[in-house]
């Protein structure tokens, strides 16, 4: 067990020493709406090469409840859809407050996605039934009748893709930030 706390304080110091690195990065020239085609196709990379993400909810009591999760690649709109265990504490976070952040670290340099929105609960088998993995066998064994999904409708995205050249502001380390019309966020019924 110490071992993985002192392995979690050394992945904490590193990303800080990232934080500085990329503090000191390009600015926030992705920040101009002109630029979201190039932010996005920046996000797409880190989501592509990372293999998990992690999805933040809030909890009943106020605090942040982080996991990690083995979420679908975003679609065109970046809608992210996740599957999960209708029991499970997400689910009751969800029910609770519907607004979520998912974070995705770029796995081979310093960078990161973060999507920020709403979430919606979806039990409708015809999605579940699209939206499966089979490596997921394990985590049903006896049926899937209680596999259902998240979908997550951005309202922010923020890139940082020092690969893409898509870094901070080097004064404020403001990150650039795609903002999502209230449109595109609106949970399908």
């Amino acid at each position: 067990m110490f071992q993985s706390v002192r392995k979690s304080g050394a992945v904490l110091l590193v990303m800080m020493g990232c934080v500085a690195v990329l503090a000191a990065a390009a600015g926030p020239d992705g920040a101009e709406p002109g630029n979201r085609g190039r932010l996005l196709a920046a996000a797409r990379e880190i989501i592509t090469a990372s293999r998990f993400c992690a999805l933040v909810t809030i909890g009943a009591d106020g605090a942040p409840n982080v996991r990690m999760m083995d979420a679908f690649a975003p679609d065109e709109d970046m809608v992210v859809w996740m599957g999960t265990n209708s029991a499970s504490r997400k689910v009751e976070d969800l029910r609770h407050n519907p607004r979520v952040a998912v974070y995705y670290a770029d796995p081979d340099a310093p960078g990161y996605v973060t999507i920020r929105g709403v979430a919606r609960l979806v039990e409708d088998p015809d999605e579940t039934r699209k939206r499966w993995k089979e490596e997921w066998k394990a985590l049903y064994p006896k049926d899937r009748s209680n596999y259902i999904l998240i979908e997550i409708r951005p309202q922010t995205i923020e890139v940082l893709n020092l690969a893409a050249g898509v870094g901070s502001d080097k004064e404020s380390w403001e990150v650039p930030t795609i903002v999502f019309a209230e449109t595109e966020t609106k949970p399908s019924q």
